[in-house]
C-alpha cells in the first residue's frame, strides 16, 4: 500500500516541462532515450483527450 501511495504522490509532484521546451530540446531528450535504449513514458494530448504510452524510441529524425 505504501508503494502505491508513494507513486500517487510522485504523480502529483511531477512538473510538465515539455510545454516550455523548444523542438530541439525535445529532440535532445528523445535522442537520450534512443541512444541509451531506455524505456520512455509519454503523455500525448489530442482533442482534449490524454493518452499515455510507454515504449522505446526505435527511429529518430529531426526534420
Amino acid at each position: 500500500m505504501s508503494e502505491h501511495t508513494s507513486s500517487l504522490h510522485e504523480d502529483k509532484t511531477k512538473e510538465n516541462l515539455t510545454n516550455r521546451l523548444d523542438d530541439f530540446e525535445k529532440f535532445t531528450l528523445l535522442n537520450q532515450l534512443y541512444l541509451g535504449q531506455l524505456l520512455g513514458n509519454f503523455q500525448i494530448k489530442d482533442q482534449g483527450r490524454c493518452c499515455r504510452f510507454s515504449g522505446y524510441v526505435v527511429d529518430l529524425d529531426f526534420d
